[in-house]
C-alpha cells in the first residue's frame, strides 16, 4: 500500500520533467521556414515602444494566461512576457480578453504582441510569428452519458449532439476544417465552455488537455468529462500585426536575454514542482521505499493472516463503493453499462429503461440543491421498490436513471414502465411544497438482448416523451435483428 502511494507521488514528477524539457527543446528551436519573420515581405514596418510593450492573450485560458482571483493577469505565458520585460528593461503592459477580442487587438495594432498562440493558414494571413515557446495537446472531451460512442464516429456528425469551442480559436478551425458536419456551440472563452458543459448545456467540447485539467479538476463534477480523442498537438508561438513583421526581430533577439533556467523555473512553479516535489524527493522515495521493504520483508510472517482479512474487507468496501452511487445508494453508470455487457452474452429478450425526473432545474432553482437532491432519493427509493434483485436499477446522471433487466415479458415490462411514471407522481414532500414529481420514461425491450449496443435508443424515447408532455412512458419493441434479416430473405 505504502509503495502504490509513492507510486502516485512520483509519476507526476516524470511526466512534469518530460514536459519541461519539451517546451524548453522547443523554445530554443528555430521555428520552421514557412513562419520566419524575416521572410514576410512589409513595405511599412511599425517599431515597439523601446520601454513598454503591450501584450494580450486570453482572459481565461488557464494555465497559460487568465484573470486570477485578485483581478491580475497570472499564467504561464503571462509569466514569460514578465521575464523579458524584468531582462530587458520593458514595462509589460497585459490585456486579458477574450479570445477573439485578442487577435482582433493585434492585428488592428491595439496591442503589440500575441503572448502565445498555434499557428494557421488563416492567421498568418495577418500575423506574423516569432519562435516556439512550448507544445500543448488538444483532446476531445465526452460527458459521461456519451462514453458507449465510438470518437471516430461521433466526429462523422451523424448525431444530435454540439460540440463545444471557443470563438476564435484553433480548436474551431480545425474541427471546421476536418470534421465539417460536426455542429459546434461558440463560446467566448475556456471558462464560459467549461462551465456550460459542466451545467449539462453540452456534452462535449473541444480543448486543450492542459487548459481542461486545471477547470475540471477544480469543480465538484470534474468527474463527468473526460478526453476520448487526442486530435492534435502543437507549438505555442508569440506573434504580432503582419504590418509589424520586421519590428518583430528585435523581440526575437531580446528573448532570448530570459534564459533556459528562467523558463525552466517559471514551468516549475506552475507545475508545482519546486514547493511539491523537492530536487531530492526520487531519492528520497527511493531510500525510503527501499527501507520499508525491508521492514515488510521482516514482519510479514507475523501479519499475514490479519492483513489479508482487513485487505479483504476493504478491497470488498472499495469495490463496493466503485459501483454504487452515493447520494441514492443504487449502482452507478459504470456497473450499470459493465452489467449491460453481461445481458449481450445471451439470447434473452432484455428490457432497458431511461426515467430523467421532469422540470427538475426547476425545482433546483426554486427549493434549492439540498431540496433537489431529496427529490432524487425520494424517486430512486420509488424505483427500488417497483423493481426485484433480478433487476438492475442505477442512476447515472444528475436526475437520471436507469432499468434493465431480462427474461420478462413484453407485457409485464410495460407495466413496469407506467408503474414507474405512476410512483413518481405519489413523491409527496413537504420541503417543495408538495410540488408533484413526475418522471418521462423511455422504454426500449429488445427481442435479442444481443442486439443492444448503446442507450442511444431508450434516451431517444426519454426524449419523445418529454416532448410529448412528460410525466408518461414512451415504450418500443425491436424485434430480433436476425429475425429481420431473415424475414427479408
Amino acid at each position: 500500500m505504502f509503495i502504490m502511494s509513492r507510486f502516485k507521488v512520483v509519476w507526476p514528477l516524470a511526466f512534469i520533467l518530460v514536459l519541461i524539457c519539451h517546451a524548453s527543446f522547443a523554445f530554443d528551436n528555430e521555428p520552421p521556414q514557412s513562419l520566419n519573420v524575416y521572410d514576410v515581405a512589409s513595405e511599412v514596418s511599425e517599431p515597439f515602444s523601446s520601454n513598454r510593450l503591450i501584450v494580450t492573450n486570453s482572459k481565461a485560458w488557464k494555465p497559460y494566461s487568465f484573470i486570477d482571483e485578485s483581478g491580475k493577469p497570472a499564467g504561464i505565458l503571462v509569466d514569460f512576457w514578465e521575464a523579458y520585460g524584468e531582462a530587458n528593461g520593458v514595462e509589460i503592459e497585459f490585456q486579458l480578453v477574450d479570445w477573439q477580442e485578442s487577435l482582433e487587438r493585434v492585428k488592428h495594432n491595439q496591442a503589440d504582441i500575441h503572448a502565445g498562440l498555434l499557428w494557421s493558414e488563416s492567421r498568418a494571413k495577418y500575423l506574423a510569428y516569432g519562435r516556439t515557446l512550448f507544445a500543448i495537446d488538444t483532446q476531445l472531451y465526452f460527458h459521461q452519458s456519451l462514453q458507449t460512442f465510438d470518437a471516430n464516429a461521433f466526429l462523422q456528425g451523424n448525431h444530435r449532439h454540439s460540440v463545444g469551442v471557443v470563438s476564435g480559436g484553433y480548436e474551431a478551425d480545425y474541427i471546421q476544417t476536418h470534421f465539417p458536419k460536426v455542429s459546434l456551440t461558440f463560446f467566448a472563452n475556456n471558462a464560459l465552455m467549461i462551465e456550460a458543459a459542466l451545467g449539462n448545456r453540452i456534452r462535449a467540447f473541444v480543448a486543450d488537455q492542459q487548459v481542461a485539467n486545471y477547470y475540471l479538476t477544480t469543480s465538484r463534477a470534474s468527474g463527468q468529462f473526460i478526453g476520448v480523442k487526442h486530435l492534435y498537438s502543437g507549438e505555442l508561438y508569440y506573434a504580432t500585426s503582419i504590418s509589424r513583421a520586421q519590428a518583430l526581430g528585435s523581440v526575437i533577439a531580446d528573448f532570448n536575454n530570459v534564459t533556459a533556467q528562467e523558463r525552466n523555473q517559471i514551468l516549475s512553479r506552475w507545475m508545482h514542482i519546486t514547493t511539491v516535489y523537492p530536487d531530492y524527493l526520487p531519492k528520497l522515495v527511493i531510500g525510503v521505499v527501499g527501507a520499508l521493504v525491508i521492514l515488510y520483508l521482516v514482519v510479514f510472517n507475523l501479519a499475514v493472516k490479519r492483513r489479508t482479512a482487513e485487505l479483504a474487507r476493504t478491497n470488498q468496501k472499495l469495490k463496493h463503493l466503485s459501483e454504487t452511487d452515493a447520494l441514492t445508494g443504487l449502482w452507478n453508470r459504470r456497473y450499470f453499462l459493465e452489467k449491460l455487457k453481461l445481458y449481450g452474452q445471451a439470447n434473452w429478450n432484455l428490457t432497458v429503461m431511461i426515467v430523467d425526473i421532469d422540470n427538475f432545474k426547476s425545482i433546483n432553482d426554486t427549493y434549492g440543491h439540498i431540496k433537489g437532491d431529496l427529490v432524487i432519493k425520494s424517486v430512486a427509493e420509488k424505483l427500488n421498490g417497483l423493481t426485484t434483485s433480478t433487476q438492475t436499477v442505477a442512476r447515472i446522471g444528475g436526475e437520471e436513471f436507469a432499468v434493465a433487466f431480462v427474461k420478462m415479458a413484453k407485457g409485464a415490462s410495460e407495466q413496469l414502465a407506467e408503474n414507474i411514471c405512476r410512483a413518481a407522481r405519489e413523491v409527496a414532500l413537504e420541503e417543495i411544497d408538495y410540488h408533484m414529481v413526475t418522471v418521462s420514461v423511455g422504454c426500449v425491450i429488445y427481442q435479442n438482448a444481443s442486439d443492444f449496443e448503446t442507450l442511444y435508443e431508450a434516451d431517444k424515447l426519454m426524449y419523445a416523451a418529454k416532448k410529448q408532455g412528460k410525466n408518461q412512458a414512451v415504450i418500443e419493441y425491436l424485434p430480433s435483428s436476425i429475425q429481420i434479416i431473415q424475414s427479408a430473405k
